[in-house]
């Protein structure tokens, strides 16, 4: 495995915030939010789906699995139309302790280092071979 670096989330640096925490001590914290940790990323699973179906207003998961549909979305009640938004659930490590971690929206392509169309885009012709 190789040292890499990865800016996680764009607002801290933004903000110019380089506190790093350890896995352990994000791990005990009572709150959700970003944080720098130096360590190590695995994917939790290989083969996983990299995005999900959600609303274009407030990114919620929706149970549509076709992108473009306009419906009334049932957590912020707007009409909205359902998007791909890209996910990325991991194994995050460090000399302390491992924990499973969810990366949603920027902060998933940042770590993908990939927008969500080529995200889509790949995983469907990885399906399309395994077909095959």
């Amino acid at each position: 495995m190789t040292d890499q670096s990865i800016a996680i989330s764009k607002e801290l640096v933004c903000k110019g915030s380089m506190e790093v925490y350890t896995v352990a001590e994000i791990d005990n914290l009572l709150e959700y939010g970003d944080y720098w940790v130096k360590g190590f990323l695995q994917l939790s699973e290989e083969h996983q789906k990299l995005f999900y179906v959600g609303c274009s207003n407030c990114h919620s998961k929706i149970d549509i699995e076709d992108v473009g549909i306009h419906y009334q979305c049932h957590v912020c009640n707007k009409n909205v139309v359902t998007t791909l938004r890209p996910l990325v659930v991991m194994i995050v490590n460090d000399h302390t302790i491992t924990v499973k971690a969810i990366a949603m929206g920027d902060t998933a392509e940042t770590i993908l280092q990939n927008s969500i169309s080529n995200i889509a885009k790949v995983t469907k012709s990885f399906q399309c071979q395994q077909r095959r």
